[in-house]
């Protein structure tokens, strides 16, 4: 298996786009230190650091909380959408290469080829989850000789130590929509449709998370049209099950309006491996039984 894993990377480090992906933290924080570093020389004056914490995100304040909000939540977007084109590359670009043919007949086991692709997508993740950490911690430091701030004690701890949470679920859900990219593109053989299906299921589950979240925490009331309250209970029911609302769960704090006490951050925890695991056996299943013929 370390030698199949060895072999993928091996592969797809030599393609520019993985690599401009998978660095992207660096690119993306050297971007935004040098503009702020223009506008400090300008004299513009950036006002005070937050103190009680950014947003309503578990994330922390000062210095290492505003560096997070930057390089961790703000552009997080990015991060996922560059691991959902790997993960589709991963899924479909045998066939376009016309490997596959001898990839599956060489190697012994199917599953072992499509557990090694879902072990680079993991060690994808990880490795820019590393790199963005870095870029935050560094720009943590570098904010504070940008705002002069002084010993913040118990504040800087406190900031990394969310931080590094919100940077293991939020990079936990990127390699689960990854994952399924995977499967979609091993399914179609397509990477733009895998990324077009991942658009169109993220949103769905986005929206369905969000009515629900709002139904639970008392935020839609109780007085509902006959016609939509069918629709509203069973998004109560289903929304602790998907993706977004489970992230939602573990990273909003408890004063977020939106946030449902009665779901367990273990649930969120638990439903977000069941969907990776879901997503992963799907792809072995689909390449398992797939007549091989080009």
């Amino acid at each position: 298996m370390l030698n199949l894993l060895r072999a993928e990377i091996l592969k797809y480090s030599r393609l520019k786009l993985i690599l401009f992906i998978a660095f992207s933290p660096v690119l993306i924080t050297l971007l935004v230190v040098g503009a702020m570093l223009i506008l400090k020389v300008a004299g513009v004056d950036f006002g005070n650091i937050p103190v009680g914490g950014v947003g309503l995100l578990e994330i922390g304040g000062g210095t290492f909380g505003l560096a997070a909000n930057i390089i961790i939540v703000g552009v997080n977007g990015i991060y996922l959408i560059g691991l959902v084109i790997t993960g589709a590359m991963v899924g479909s670009n045998e066939y376009g290469w016309h490997t596959i043919k001898m990839l599956a007949t060489r190697e012994a086991s199917r599953p072992r080829l499509m557990l090694s692709k879902t072990l680079f997508l993991l060690t994808m993740a990880v490795f820019m989850a590393g790199m963005a950490a870095l870029c935050w911690l560094f720009m943590g430091l570098l904010f504070k000789a940008i705002y002069d701030a002084g010993d913040t004690g118990n504040l800087d701890g406190d900031a990394i130590g969310k931080g590094l949470l919100y940077l293991l679920f939020s990079f936990g859900v990127n390699f689960l929509w990854s994952s399924m990219a995977m499967f979609l593109a091993v399914r179609f053989k397509s990477v733009v449709v895998a990324i077009i299906f991942y658009f169109i299921v993220n949103t769905l589950d986005g929206i369905v998370s969000s009515l629900g979240e709002a139904a639970l925490s008392g935020q839609l009331g109780t007085n509902f049209p006959n016609w939509l309250e069918p629709l509203i209970n069973v998004a109560k029911f289903i929304s602790p099950f998907l993706v977004n609302f489970s992230l939602n769960q573990l990273t909003v704090t408890p004063t977020n309006r939106n946030f449902v006490e009665s779901v367990p951050a273990v649930q969120s925890i638990l439903v977000l491996l069941a969907w990776i695991g879901l997503y992963i056996w799907a792809a072995v299943a689909v390449f398992r039984r797939r007549d091989i013929t080009e």
